[in-house]
């Protein structure tokens, strides 16, 4: 299983890179997707490595974090429900377009900042 964290921790990492190439070119809307991909990744590599186990099917940042029984202060728990709502189950273009006029270059740079911290935070919660 240690493997298998690894390959979770060595691609959430990939994915905020892959944000930030996202807010550089300003592909916004996929910001927020990589960004909730990343602490998606990182959240399952941490689900793996204490349950020795798999992680759920499961692409809602708050449902993975209450697996792991964490202490997650209000301000967090809102960049989860933010980012949860940018997990894209479909690539049909209207739906893309109406997630696409919620998010700018200022909220984009605030979501990389917050995530870049909340996974630091992670980080020193889970010492992983």
């Amino acid at each position: 299983m240690k493997e298998t964290v690894k390959q979770w921790l060595k691609q959430s990492r990939y994915d905020y890179e892959t944000a930030r190439a996202m807010h550089k070119t300003g592909r916004y809307l996929y910001v927020a997707f990589m960004c909730q991909q990343s602490i998606e990744k990182y959240l399952k590599a941490l689900i793996c490595a204490k349950t020795n186990k798999m992680p759920p099917y499961v692409h809602n940042l708050t449902s993975l974090a209450g697996y792991l029984k964490l202490v997650i202060d209000e301000d967090r728990l809102d960049l989860l429900d933010i980012l949860s709502r940018y997990y894209l189950t479909t690539r049909y273009p209207v739906v893309k377009q109406k997630l696409s006029k919620s998010i700018d270059k200022k909220e984009s740079f605030e979501l990389l900042k917050k995530t870049r911290d909340f996974i630091k935070w992670l980080k020193k919660e889970s010492k992983i």
